[in-house]
């Protein structure tokens, strides 16, 4: 059991607001099922025990993304948008990622080798039905 089947094991199908604030809200229900679809997706694409860096402001974005990491048995590399160029190219070498998740960074410069998603991947991702 990891985090993600913790926090849904009795929560999944709440018709109750996970995320609730000014720009955005999400039930528990659509956060699990965006969620295990992302991590589903990973599997499939990325495999397990891989290091997966997740670029991201607070936002339901981040919350998806970083449980679809959890839950698809990666581990998560959580940085902070406003990253300087020199720590991102350290913290990519160091942990071997070659997977990126992004939202609102654009200060950085990805390396060709990188697969890379952004908001509207995570929605098409999300709105596939390839939950297992």
């Amino acid at each position: 059991m990891n985090v993600f089947d913790y926090l849904f094991r009795n929560s999944k199908d709440l018709d109750k607001d996970l995320v609730s604030g000014p720009k955005e809200t999400a039930g528990y229900r659509e956060v699990y099922e965006d969620s295990l679809k992302i991590s589903a997706y990973l599997r499939n694409e990325c495999g397990q025990d891989q290091n997966i860096i997740l670029i991201s402001d607070n936002s339901l974005f981040f919350i998806k993304v970083y449980l679809g990491i959890l839950k698809s048995g990666n581990t998560c590399v959580p940085l902070n948008p406003g990253i300087e160029q020199s720590n991102f190219d350290l913290i990519l070498k160091t942990t071997s990622c070659r997977h990126v998740f992004h939202k609102a960074c654009p200060n950085l410069q990805f390396g060709g080798s990188l697969r890379l998603w952004g908001p509207q991947e995570v929605e098409q991702i999300a709105g596939k039905d390839n939950l297992p």
